[in-house]
């Protein structure tokens, strides 16, 4: 196994020049290699979208005194969705939490929220290309 390489080799048959069939070989990836590539793209394009949004939300919300609960539920979730980060959806939920029974959250808590989340993205992004492996 640890001469494997991220290829498979595919038979197809085409034709000689007297038309009988001869077998050719052809490397193509295989699913696995695919896939990886495929989640480091989706990952780099979930990192900008994370923080495009949190960013619009921060622009949204700069000037407000007061938000309505279900609009930082909402934003909130957004956040949410856009991320896998341990440490970043941790935070989200603990203010969700935290909001749940209100009926209004203050401008300059949530605002504090979110640079809380924006950091906390960004730590976690940076140790992510640190990792060994």
């Amino acid at each position: 196994m640890a001469g494997r390489r991220p290829f498979r080799t595919l038979l197809t048959s085409g034709r000689t020049n007297r038309g009988r069939p001869e077998r050719e070989e052809e490397e193509v990836p295989a699913m696995s290699a695919l896939t990886a590539q495929s989640n480091t793209v989706a990952a780099e394009v979930t990192e900008a979208a994370f923080a495009a949004e949190a960013g619009r939300i921060h622009e949204l919300v700069a000037d407000q005194l007061v938000l309505s609960q279900g609009r930082c539920v909402d934003y909130l979730l957004d956040l949410l969705n856009l991320t896998t980060e341990p440490a970043v959806r941790a935070e989200l939920l603990g203010c969700l939490d935290a909001i749940r029974k209100l009926s209004a959250v203050e401008g300059s808590l949530f605002r504090a929220t979110l640079d809380t989340v924006s950091a906390a993205f960004e730590v976690e992004s940076a140790y992510a290309q640190f990792v060994l492996r």
